[in-house]
């Protein structure tokens, strides 16, 4: 008899991040739901890490993991997807986890009975080098810690006037719709790209029309530590350089529409065109609603770690603007 192919595939690319493995994996096999794959490509480590994994995947055979010299994250990644045998694909890094125990279950259910929906994603709380968590104005994407996004076909129009990026630490795609939208590098180097990867599956992702569903739930958390990739990027200047880019070309898109020298057309999970018009008049409406709102432009611009530069280079501003955005979103 041939092995059922799992639900769900979990990836994470390692190196040398043995301190964090145990809370990552722990967090990943306390979830409700069973039917999963969880993938490690660990690039080679010389800490702790293997032993971890041995012990894990001896106790749990959904653990399974590869250790071998890549190129980088993304070299790495890219080996997990190739492993994948799971309809659904998250990623997770390791040092992060999830929070909520029914998070796969809730995505799952959602994926299962609505083929519309391509990707299902929730909150992110931050955890401190202790293993703290933040407070309300610490959770990423908190505009919607009480208030809900647009959903499905009008998500675009928030997408397009506030260049919003769906938090690939948390959220579960359609395998074929990641297959489609996730790039295809020649140059697998991470530090020689103008491009960030996850930057460019979200324009991928929506500008081909698929359709995402939020959740409201603390459903995952990320550990802000030292040494870490996002770091390495915010320090380096490569990652505001990368968001440029990416803002770029969405309001290339956006004139696109609004001129109708494209047209916008919805897809569902197989990819298939769904009977829903875009209404181009629409983005004017929602540049008023959610683009010159002072919450939303806060919170996108912590997405992308301007708030983290303001704060190490200008504490005061930072802590001001931090008691403000607290009031309005408590």
């Amino acid at each position: 008899m041939k092995n059922k192919k799992p639900k769900l595939t979990i990836i994470s690319p390692s190196l040398n991040t043995g301190e964090f493995l145990k809370e990552t994996i722990d967090s990943i096999l306390s979830q409700s739901f069973r039917d999963f794959e969880y993938i490690i490509i660990d690039g080679g480590s010389a800490d702790e890490t293997l032993d971890i994994l041995k012990d894990y995947s001896q106790k749990d055979p959904r653990i399974k993991w590869v250790s071998e010299k890549d190129k980088g994250y993304l070299d790495a990644f890219r080996k997990g997807l190739g492993f994948a045998q799971g309809s659904y694909i998250m990623n997770c890094s390791i040092s992060d986890g999830y929070l909520d125990k029914e998070w796969f279950q809730k995505c799952i259910d959602i994926l299962d009975n609505d083929n519309e929906v391509s990707l299902v994603w929730g909150l992110q709380q931050y955890k401190n080098e202790d293993g703290l968590l933040g407070d309300c104005g610490d959770i990423l994407c908190s505009q919607f810690y009480k208030v809900m996004p647009p959903q499905k076909t009008e998500f675009i129009y928030y997408w397009l006037v506030t260049c919003f990026v769906l938090p690939e630490q948390n959220f579960c795609v359609r395998k074929n719709i990641f297959n489609e939208c996730f790039p295809q590098y020649d140059n697998l180097n991470d530090e020689d790209r103008k491009t960030d990867s996850w930057l460019e599956f979200n324009y991928n992702f929506n500008t081909r029309g698929y359709l995402s569903y939020f959740i409201q739930t603390k459903a995952s958390f990320a550990r802000v530590n030292e040494g870490r990739r996002s770091q390495k990027e915010e320090e380096s200047g490569i990652i505001y350089s990368r968001f440029r880019n990416y803002t770029k070309k969405i309001i290339d898109y956006q004139k696109k529409m609004i001129f109708g020298v494209a047209t916008h057309q919805y897809k569902n999970g197989a990819g298939k065109l769904l009977p829903y018009k875009f209404h181009r008049f629409y983005i004017t409406r929602f540049i008023l609603k959610y683009g010159l709102v002072p919450t939303n432009i806060v919170a996108n611009l912590s997405r992308t770690g301007y708030l983290r530069y303001i704060k190490k280079s200008l504490p005061g501003i930072y802590q001001l603007g931090r008691r403000i955005f607290r009031k309005k979103t408590l």
